[in-house]
């Protein structure tokens, strides 16, 4: 079995309360692919938190502020959330990607409960696992194409 590109890949989904997934290319627990998520409360312990796993690659979902969201709230978490942690993967030289929120739609609830990755998460941690597995097919990681063919 060849090595994977990446040893460690974070994605994270942004917000109040932000969803965090890790993944490890190539690792195994119990035959299962090695895969954490966490909810984490104070989005200001997120960069921190996603530091500490280190990891290879961190993806982050995209926030922006447009009329709408302005009439809804301030929202400023989301956007420092995600500046500290760019700003942090750029000073440890960690390769850092993002894209928008919505391309996380592509990941259905049904693909990620027939791949088993449902039960127990939350909403947040979900969200997070959408953008782990677009990220990781990018990398043509067998796990995420998997999910993708919803199994």
């Amino acid at each position: 079995m060849r090595r994977p590109k990446y040893r460690t890949v974070v994605a994270v989904d942004p917000g109040k309360a932000t969803g965090v997934a890790m993944y490890r290319p190539g690792y195994t627990v119990s035959d299962e692919p090695y895969l954490r998520t966490e909810t984490i409360e104070d989005w200001r312990t997120v960069p921190f938190t996603v530091m500490m796993m280190d990891p290879d690659l961190v993806h982050v979902g995209e926030f922006r502020i447009t009329a709408a969201t302005a009439k809804k709230t301030a929202a400023p978490w989301s956007l420092k959330c995600f500046g500290a942690i760019e700003a942090l993967c750029h000073q440890r030289g960690t390769k850092f990607t993002s894209a928008p929120s919505a391309n996380k739609d592509l990941v259905t609830d049904a693909m990620l409960k027939t791949a088993g990755v449902w039960p127990g998460k939350t909403a947040h941690e979900r969200d997070a696992l959408r953008h782990l597995v677009l990220v990781l097919a990018k990398m043509n990681d067998p796990w995420a194409h998997n999910v993708l063919r919803g199994g």
